[in-house]
Order: C-alpha cells, then structure tokens, then sequence
C-alpha cells in the first residue's frame, strides 16, 4: 500500500514539472490565446483551476475546455438591445406613421387631384336684387355695379368680364363686384358676360343685357299745341315722350294750372311709358268764365326720367293753351210764346258775360225789342221792351 501511493506521488511531480511544460506543438499558443481571452473577460483563473490539474486531466484540454466564460461571455456577444434594437427598428408609428400617409384630407384632396373641379357663374345686375326673376335688360347712362355668384367646392383662379365676347377686365378670384364706368362704351345695347378660370378650366356665365344711354328724353308732341286759343274743354290733354319714362318719376315731378292755381289732373302712362294723358277735374270756377288757360309743367329739381337715369330736356313755360267754354242758354230765349223771334244780336261785357238782344212779334201785329243778359247762373231781362214798328 505504501509503495503504491509513493508511486503515485512520483508521477504527479514528474507531470507538474516546468521544465516540460506544453510546447507550441502541444497547443501552447493556443492555451496562451484562450488564456488572454479569459483574463480579458474574467479576469483571474479561477481557484478551483488547480483541482482541475489535480483531477489529473489533459491540461490543454481542460484549459481549453475551461475558457467558456471566455468563449460564451453572452452579455457582451449577444447584448439584444444592441443588436436587435428591435425598440428602433421595429417602432411601429415611425415605420407605419399610416395616419400621415393615409390621412383623408391630405391626401384626399380628391377634387384636385380626382374628380374634376365644376363651379357655376352668375352675374347679378342691380336691379336684380328686389325682384324674383331677373330683369331682361339693364339700363345705364355711366355707373354700373355687376356682382358675381360662384358657386362649387372652392373660388376661382380668376374671373374674366367679356362685353359682347372681348375681355372687359379681369378680377381676382374672391372679388364678387365691378365698378363699371359705362361712359367709354358706345351707346346702345350690348352683352355683358363672366368666365371663371380654374387652373385649366373655364366656366361661362349667361350674358346680361345691357343697354348704355346717355341721350335725355324729351317731348316729340303734344295735345293741344302751346299758344292754341279756343280749344275745347273736352280735347283731349297728351304728351308722347321720345323713349319710355319711369313712371314713380312723374308723382312728384309734373306741375299743372289752371288760371294760374295748381290743380291735380288724372294721369294715366300708356305701358310702354311714352305716352301721358292728363285729365282735369271738373272746373270750380263760375260758369260765367268763358276763357281758362292751362298750362303743364315739369319740374328740374325732381325731374322725370328715363330708364337710365337721364332727365327729361325741358324749359319750363314751353307748354300752355286757352279753352273756350260755351255758356248754355237752356232754354230758347223768348219774350212772348208763340211769335217769331228775328235779329238777334250778342255782345259780351268785360266779364264775358253775354248780352243778347232780339226783336219778337206780337199778336198785334206790331214787334218789341228785347234785352236780356246772363248772370253766370241764368238769363234775366234788361229793363222794358222797347217797342218798335214793323214800318
């Protein structure tokens, strides 16, 4: 027994000896190299290496079997964070950010970029406004203010003014009106239209008609002519204009007289506003008065006009005349029924009050000169017959 464990101590020191230590060719350098990995990743050998030399193991071996803290060092090999960074790489909203590329309205702008853009154009002229339907046809002598409807999902480019097909001007896009000086454009009736442009595209309005006058009317006749004397109280009272006239004008501009006092006729505007007919009351005055005198005015500081605006040409004064009114005499004038009546004469004082004077016969064979005047309200005689002879 004790010979076996001395032989067992002799082989250990023989096996431990430096001097035969591993060589290259034993795998020397790569134990140095494993060893430089494990005291670069661990640090120190560990203690219970020596046990392992004790175990009597190949030393390579068990040096390189040993170096797996070495070789697994899986911290730093197979750090996740690091390689996978899967926390940036796979951020989801970075990688999808789906509401910015699919966010409906930016890029849905389906009307520009889809379906073509459709706006409709309208012009509205001033006398539109008030009315259901639009006028047929707008009159002006200088000033005219057009407006623009647009309707669609979003303004025009810009809009064009064409009167009769040439370009007018042009407006910005969100420009709804126009200040139009007329006064350039030849008169007479022309069309006025709008055309919206959006990028490519043009939208066309219906045209307006539009009817420039700067010409004033004025009277081309009138019933009875001024300076007519004797005309009938039934004649009948006309002006005939030179183009139609706005009938609200006439309430406050016409001005009539009658010997001088104002009085307010019936009036009546034939539809196409040319022709006046006037019409005054019974006359007040005594019956007695054989002479009356009209006369028809137009006032300046509230004047008549035509459609466009322009005032009627007139000179106050230009219109005047005389009636004459027949006194009735009712009943034939006689003295005594029954007998001829025969030279009869008249006469008018300075009133124009008549006088008559006339010869009747008498049942005996004789006549008397009679003399009767009027009083305004009846026939009355003046003073006796005067007898006369047949001879």
């Amino acid at each position: 027994m004790r010979g076996l464990i001395s032989v067992l101590v002799v082989f250990l020191l023989v096996g431990c000896s430096p001097s035969e230590g591993p060589s290259s060719e034993d795998g020397g350098g790569p134990l140095r190299d494993a060893g430089s990995t494990a005291d670069a990743s661990v640090g120190e050998p560990p203690p219970d290496a020596g046990a392992l030399f004790d175990a009597g193991g190949d030393a390579g071996e068990t040096l390189d079997a040993g170096t797996e803290p070495d070789a697994g060092t899986e911290p730093d090999a197979g750090v996740e964070p690091d390689a996978g960074t899967d926390l940036d790489a796979g951020i989801e909203p970075d990688a999808g950010t789906e509401p910015d590329a699919g966010s409906g309205p930016d890029a849905g702008t389906e009307p520009d970029a889809g379906d073509p853009v459709v706006l409709s154009v309208r012009l509205i002229m001033p006398g539109d406004s008030h009315q259901q339907d639009p006028v047929e046809v707008t009159y002006v002598n200088a000033h005219l203010r057009p407006y623009l409807e647009i309707g669609g999902p979003r303004l025009p480019d810009r809009v064009d003014l064409l009167l009769d097909g040439v370009l007018l001007t042009s407006l910005p896009g969100g420009v709804n009106a126009f200040d139009w000086d007329t006064r350039t454009v030849e008169e007479g009736e022309h069309a006025l239209s709008a055309r919206a442009h959006v990028g490519t595209r043009s939208f066309l309005s219906s045209s307006r008609r539009v009817v420039v006058d700067r010409t004033p009317p004025h009277l081309a006749l009138r019933t009875p002519e001024t300076g007519t004397r004797d005309v009938s109280e039934d004649a009948p009272i006309q002006a005939v204009f030179s183009e139609p006239i706005v009938p609200e004008t006439l309430e406050s501009s016409l001005w009539m007289t009658r010997n001088y006092k104002l009085i307010t006729p019936e009036r009546t505007l034939s539809p196409d506003g040319t022709v006046l007919t006037l019409k005054p009351l019974p006359q007040p005055s005594p019956s007695y008065v054989r002479t009356i005198r009209y006369a028809v005015d137009f006032l300046s500081f509230a004047p008549v006009t035509d459609r466009a605006g322009n005032p009627l040409s007139w000179r106050s004064g230009e219109w005047s005349w005389e009636t004459l009114r027949l006194i009735p005499l009712e009943a034939p004038l006689d003295a005594n029924s029954g007998y001829a009546n025969f030279d009869p004469s008249l006469q008018l004082d300075a009133k124009g009050l008549p006088t008559v004077a006339w010869s009747e016969g008498s049942q005996f064979g004789d006549s008397s000169i009679y003399v009767w005047r009027f009083t305004g309200q009846s026939w009355v005689p003046v003073g006796p017959p005067l007898w006369a002879s047949l001879d």
